[in-house]
């Protein structure tokens, strides 16, 4: 096959990670034949984690988000982090949607502030520094599909500028069937399925052996781009980008995309997703890397990884 030539590793390691998705935990759909009629989100036991009288409090995105970060602390046995920094496409949809509703029922008198408080999109950053109990850099990146892209970016940068060691970074999004509802009635939206999911990553300049280490991270256009120069010998390709699907049917790959329905952090999961090859795979995986693409019909992202020797 053809050969690329990389970058120089960026020398950024995933420590951890976690996914809530609409993917099954096991890897039949590597099987490209395998069907799938809906997108409904597999969610874990909230309550291994979360507090019963607190999950009452926390929107669909913000148990996701959580759920899936403390999951990757529990990975590592550490609660140090020099940042949180979330990426989210759509923010507290439900929340938002619940204090325009109390808004108009209440027209606009005694309005209860929980629904509004909870509804801007860095509530989920915020959430995740009062738990933790952390001081340190808290961001919220909002870019439609390069949402997580930004925020891994940032945590990327702040690592090779030494401001810092460790980040937890957070992709998530939610899909209160109200507001897919009154998507699916504008017609500029398109025939689309909305869908949700959350996945989480713990990136940290120290690697070891057996750590997934972040070979390039960068965005190009998507017109034109030539997926078969990343389709060499021992290169694994995960898209979720629904624009690139006819180009990667023939290449050493899987459209991920048409499993996960429409959904602003499909990147972050495909990241998951690959990090999952690596590390939970139960077939016989003989790929060292694996590039993962996002995105819209406009620009791709593209985040290379492989598995630290």
């Amino acid at each position: 096959r053809n050969s690329i030539k990389y970058l120089q590793p960026l020398n950024i390691y995933i420590k951890s990670h976690f996914s809530i998705s609409s993917l099954v935990d096991d890897f039949n759909y590597l099987e490209h034949d395998v069907p799938f009629s809906d997108y409904a989100v597999i969610e874990p036991d909230y309550e291994a984690l979360l507090d019963v009288r607190s999950m009452r409090r926390l929107s669909k995105i913000l148990k996701m988000g959580v759920f899936s970060a403390l999951r990757c602390l529990k990975k590592i046995n550490s609660n140090e982090l020099d940042g949180i920094i979330t990426g989210t496409g759509l923010g507290c949809t439900a929340d938002t949607l619940a204090f325009l509703e109390n808004m108009i029922s209440r027209e606009e008198h005694l309005l209860t502030p929980t629904a509004f408080i909870q509804s801007t999109h860095n509530t989920l950053s915020g959430t995740l520094g009062i738990m933790l109990k952390n001081h340190g850099y808290n961001m919220t990146w909002s870019q439609r599909y390069f949402s997580f892209y930004k925020a891994l970016e940032d945590g990327i940068s702040r690592i090779r500028q030494n401001s810092g060691q460790q980040y937890l970074i957070v992709g998530a999004d939610e899909m209160p069937g109200k507001v897919e509802s009154i998507i699916d009635g504008m017609s500029e939206c398109g025939d689309q399925v909305w869908t949700e999911g959350a996945a989480s990553f713990i990136i940290s300049k120290n690697g070891q052996v057996g750590d997934i280490q972040i070979i390039d991270a960068s965005i190009k256009k998507t017109d034109g781009l030539k997926l078969d120069k990343y389709n060499t010998q021992n290169t694994f390709l995960v898209n979720a980008n629904p624009n690139l699907e006819n180009s990667i049917t023939s290449l050493s790959g899987i459209n991920i995309s048409r499993l996960l329905g429409n959904i602003f952090v499909n990147d972050a999961i495909a990241l998951a997703f690959a990090c999952k090859l690596f590390v939970e795979i139960k077939f016989d995986f003989n790929y060292n890397r694996v590039v993962c693409f996002g995105g819209d019909a406009t620009n791709t992202s593209i985040i290379i990884i492989q598995k630290q020797q």
